[in-house]
């Protein structure tokens, strides 16, 4: 396996091609948040971002360095980037995913003229092995010095918009699979090395819980619906998908809550750098992730997925322990 120094990373982040077809997304102060926790929060929007997160960035990146010559064969992937990123490019996408994946989002994939295979929890089926059977391109998203420099654009956007950069105390990551807290802490540490990198995670002794939140959350938004609107809407949201959502989200988590790292994924390049670039990964419960989702919803009117949720959680959580002050703006 080869690795990336640094030095290394700061260039291919700066060179990056993500702005070929990408758009920045914008980070939003956070009022409502801000005013409750006594701190400046701010909310990097990847929701507004094709595929509705980091990952297309990085995908994208790294199919952009392949030659016209070679695209024709293909590229498989196991991230969900890959999706949007291999239709900007016309390159065609085998996207491996876990055989839990709903129905509904499959069929989004495929709507998006992707390939998908369901990967059994235990089976024989490995992205590498699919590379070879359809004499395809590997994109190992973990181990690919491109996928992080892409999403590592992230990080370094949130250091253009925030101003401020020396009052800039922790951003906040999911710590689930997938690199984006790895590639967020490469481009924030290289810039700004004082900045904490927080990733957060779920209590896996927690996660036969979640389904129980599924109630409280959608009575909690449900209660903010102005008096002569429909029941079956949410501030213009209808309650099925908000319902949706929720079990996306808690379903997520669960899996991720449960599931052990591959040995691909221990040995990958997001593995190695992770100790140089996350200063502290920390842990929320349901109770946490329920409000975090409640929170983004009254400041912005949109729900928010799992690892959203999870920034958010572990943002207050981290405020709330610390007595943060309004001269330390937090970001997310």
């Amino acid at each position: 396996m080869s690795t990336t120094a640094p030095s290394d990373y700061s260039r291919l982040i700066v060179i990056s091609s993500v702005y070929t077809d990408l758009q920045p997304t914008a980070l939003s102060p956070a009022v409502h948040l801000s005013r409750r926790l006594g701190c400046r929060v701010f909310l990097k929007r990847e929701d507004q971002q094709l595929g509705f997160g980091p990952h297309v960035r990085g995908v994208y990146n790294s199919i952009s360095q392949i030659s016209r010559e070679d695209r024709w064969r293909g590229v498989v992937v196991s991230s969900l980037g890959a999706a949007w990123a291999s239709r900007l490019l016309q390159t065609q996408a085998v996207i491996i995913v876990p055989d839990h994946m709903p129905a509904g989002e499959i069929h989004e994939l495929e709507e998006l003229g992707c390939v998908v295979l369901q990967r059994p929890a235990c089976g024989p089926i490995t992205p590498l092995a699919s590379a070879c059977q359809q004499q395809a391109l590997y994109i190992n998203p973990l181990n690919d010095c491109h996928v992080l420099a892409g999403m590592g654009t992230v990080g370094l956007e949130i250091l253009q918009q925030i101003k401020d950069v020396q009052n800039l105390e922790a951003v906040f990551c999911s710590a689930r699979a997938g690199g984006a807290l790895e590639a967020i802490g490469i481009a924030i540490k290289l810039f700004a090395p004082q900045v904490k990198i927080i990733g957060v995670g779920f209590q896996s002794s927690a996660a036969a819980s979640l389904p129980s939140f599924s109630i409280s959350i959608i009575d909690s938004i449900a209660s903010r619906t102005p008096e002569g609107t429909s029941p079956n809407s949410i501030n213009g949201l209808n309650v099925l998908q908000v319902q949706k959502n929720w079990l996306t989200l808690s379903e997520q988590l669960e899996t991720s809550a449960t599931s052990s790292h591959t040995e691909e994924e221990a040995t990958s390049e997001a593995t190695r750098i992770h100790p140089s670039v996350v200063d502290e990964i920390m842990f929320v419960e349901p109770y946490d992730i329920s409000q975090a989702m409640e929170d983004v919803f009254v400041e912005f009117r949109v729900l928010i997925d799992a690892d959203g949720s999870l920034a958010v959680a572990g943002l207050k959580r981290h405020a709330f322990s610390k007595g943060l002050g309004m001269e330390t703006p937090s970001s997310i």
